[in-house]
């Protein structure tokens, strides 16, 4: 096996290790995404279910900001997000 096959094997080595790095800190990304919404979501839920007017308001705030997080959701790579 000479020098060059030693070369060309670390270097896909080397390729293969951080295309699945890649596709790691992809999911992990997803996933973050989908902790912070449903969290979200439940912390909504709680506000709205005690009806008073300063939780309404701070519920229309969660509001916006579970739809800021579905849009950023959507635009990371491979994710669908139910409706």
């Amino acid at each position: 096996m000479g020098i060059s096959a030693i070369v060309s094997n670390l270097l896909r080595a080397l390729a293969s290790y951080w295309e699945l790095k890649s596709k790691r800190y992809e999911h992990d990304l997803r996933e973050q995404s989908r902790a912070r919404i449903e969290a979200l979501e439940d912390e909504l839920t709680k506000l709205r279910n005690t009806g008073t007017i300063g939780n309404t308001i701070v519920a229309d705030r969660l509001r916006d900001r579970i739809i800021t997080e579905r849009a950023y959701f959507k635009h990371l790579p491979n994710s669908n997000i139910e409706s």
